[in-house]
């Protein structure tokens, strides 16, 4: 792995604040504690904003975080196309 991508993956984590259950995951399933809609919007905008602001003050990584998204839905839609 490319020292771009620990980069990218640790302000992304940082960005999400600590793992409920020890481990990275972006399930809305897993940790969930029962929080109010309102609260979730709030923390959500929150998170949101840090990441932008940690992603600003490093472009180098914020096009290594685009590219990575942009090429991950291209696969997931040829993964999901292949299937039919």
């Amino acid at each position: 792995m490319a020292a771009g991508e620990d980069q990218t993956k640790a302000i992304v984590r940082d960005a999400k604040g600590p793992s409920t259950n020890g481990a990275d995951s972006d399930s809305p399933k897993e940790g969930k504690i029962g929080v109010s809609a309102t609260l979730l919007q709030d923390l959500t905008t929150q998170r949101t904003a840090a990441l932008r602001a940690a992603l600003s003050v490093r472009p180098d990584i914020a096009l290594i975080a685009i590219t990575h998204n942009l090429a991950a839905q291209i696969m997931i839609r040829r993964t999901c196309c292949r299937a039919h």
